[in-house]
């Protein structure tokens, strides 16, 4: 068993997370962290904050589990859906595509043509 200290403490050291000024991947490091509370709460099925060893599987692979894998959808939502209206729409969409392709590949040819068919 697992509690969710003990995790939190081994994967997200302190120090990485001691100073927003200086540390310029503290959101993203914020953001990972608030992302595996909220998929530990998901799959501690008796919520008592610590996981046994297959709640963890659940949290590590929450994809192979039909009764976990609709934490995917809701991250999904998290991520595409900016203002919180309950749906995506194509230009979230595709903004989410341009914020999670790197410069490089956002300049090829075949994504700029990609980019351009989205909005016909």
């Amino acid at each position: 068993m697992l509690a969710w200290e003990d995790y939190e403490k081994l994967t997200y050291p302190e120090e990485l997370m001691k100073d927003e000024a200086t540390n310029p991947n503290f959101k993203a490091m914020s953001i990972m962290i608030r992302r595996s509370r909220q998929r530990w709460s998901y799959a501690d099925v008796n919520e008592d904050t610590v996981l046994t060893k297959d709640e963890f599987r659940n949290f590590i692979h929450p994809e192979e589990s039909d009764k976990h894998k609709d934490i995917l959808v809701t991250e999904a939502m998290q991520d595409m859906d900016p203002n919180k209206d309950g749906a995506v729409t194509l230009d979230e969409y595709m903004n989410h595509l341009i914020e999670m392709t790197d410069e490089q590949d956002r300049n090829e040819e075949g994504w700029a043509q990609v980019r351009l068919l989205a909005l016909f």
